[in-house]
């Protein structure tokens, strides 16, 4: 059996192909031909990281102030709104707490009203017509 090519990919060094020097099928006998391998460029290409500090040491330093404050400030406002929210719910929570508070109130009033009729005897069954049975 004879081979007549093969393709091998290494991502490993920079080649895009081999060539056979000599026809003992060696290892050795193996010579890479230079070109551009996706491969290898895939796998060491930089990371975003390195991307972004890259990029961020390029810039001027009113560029890199002007970035810090819009920053900061929609981080401000993000703080504020939130600051803002909290305290319209608070308010919220105290006027429903009045109201359930005033409920609560009406109801014992009420309950107390009832217990005192009774206590007088308000609600006794003190005659019955004729021929009623109690």
């Amino acid at each position: 059996m004879t081979v007549q090519s093969i393709k091998v990919t290494d991502g490993s060094t920079n080649t895009s192909s081999y060539i056979y020097g000599n026809q003992s099928g060696g290892y050795a006998s193996i010579d890479a031909v230079a070109g551009e391998s996706t491969v290898y460029k895939d796998l060491n290409k930089e990371s975003t990281t390195e991307q972004l500090q890259q990029k961020w040491s390029g810039l001027s330093t009113t560029a890199k102030i002007g970035i810090i404050c819009a920053v900061g400030g929609i981080l401000l406002i993000v703080v504020i709104a939130c600051t803002v929210c909290c305290c319209m719910q608070r308010r919220r929570g105290r006027a429903e707490k009045a109201l359930a508070d005033r409920e609560w109130d009406q109801q014992h009033n009420e309950l107390m009203e009832y217990r005192e009729r009774m206590k007088r005897g308000e609600f006794a069954v003190t005659h019955l017509g004729h021929g009623d049975k109690w």
